[in-house]
């Protein structure tokens, strides 16, 4: 009978390490389910106003050149300066590239990633 008993208690122990190794499986799954889906909606907004961004400075370019062209008087020179402007700004954005884009985005995808991990950590 006590060899039954330890059978039996054996059999319900397997049957919920089984149990326990399930839902520690479907948890990661979630787990990484959240997370996937935080970094994508992160990486969406991001390009989203990064275009949103564009669009206004193409519009500024715009207005410049036509503000440009009546100061000096002819539409080339217009151009002209505002090209020779983006052209600045586009080296200065290649230069801090790091800084201004690189290290944020990395930075937040990092946060997001672990934000759970340092929650339960703290409970």
């Amino acid at each position: 009978m006590p060899m039954e008993n330890k059978d039996n208690y054996f059999t319900k122990l397997k049957d919920e390490l089984i149990d326990y190794g399930k839902t520690r499986v479907d948890l990661a799954k979630i787990t990484t389910y959240e997370k996937t889906a935080r970094i994508t909606a992160y990486v969406f907004a991001f390009l989203l106003f990064c275009f949103l961004l564009f669009l206004a400075l193409i519009m500024l370019s715009f207005t410049a050149v036509h503000y440009f062209s009546a100061y000096t008087g002819s539409i080339i020179y217009g151009f002209g300066i505002v090209a020779l402007i983006d052209c600045c700004l586009l080296v200065l954005f290649w230069v801090f590239r790091k800084a201004l884009i690189e290290k944020p985005v990395t930075n937040a995808i990092i946060k997001l990633l672990f934000e759970n991990e340092a929650h339960e950590q703290d409970t």
